[in-house]
């Protein structure tokens, strides 16, 4: 996590005490999920790296995934924290995002059931996934969104939701 973060760096100038809260709560939610720099018993292998539906395409039953730039080897459950990122982040009635959470996981362990270490780590995936994605514009070379960087709003759009979700990992709200 400390290369996004030394990309957003200079765009965080006058920011200092936000970033320094940023690397507070990156090294929290990297210590939920491994511990001492050793990666604990989650099982891994191929990630996806960007699961929600707009990735997918169904024919009948059949899903093909596509937009593979941020696939990598990694936990699994990495992919299940980037769609519960995203499903948290819908606008719409609380409720219905719960049951739709609900009937994702059960599709999901019908397939690859979840050990509970992994279910506990989503929300600290998603919220290491967000600071990830909030850096994207910085990294050299990336052409599109660099407007965003010296917008202000950008930034405290991404530490509100950093923030909400690094809550739900401490309160492990789902």
């Amino acid at each position: 996590m400390e290369q996004p973060l030394q990309y957003v760096e200079p765009y965080l100038a006058n920011r200092r005490a936000e970033l320094e809260e940023l690397r507070l709560i990156a090294q929290e939610m990297r210590d939920q999920v491994w511990q001492e720099g050793k990666e604990t018993e989650l099982p891994g292998g191929f990630c996806h790296g960007d699961v929600h539906l707009e990735n997918a395409k169904f024919w009948g039953l059949s899903p093909t995934i596509f937009d593979f730039e941020s696939c990598a080897i990694g936990p699994y459950t990495y992919d299940v924290a980037c769609h519960w990122r995203k499903r948290i982040l819908a606008n719409g009635d609380e409720s219905a995002r719960k049951k739709e959470w609900e009937a994702f996981l059960t599709g999901y362990q019908a397939r690859r059931p979840l050990e509970q270490n992994e279910l506990e780590a989503v929300p600290a995936l998603a919220t290491l996934r967000a600071i990830w994605t909030m850096a994207l514009p910085a990294q050299l070379g990336v052409t599109w969104g660099t407007d965003w960087l010296t917008d202000l709003s950008y930034f405290d759009a991404h530490f509100k939701m950093i923030r909400e979700f690094a809550e739900r990992t401490r309160s492990r709200r789902f």
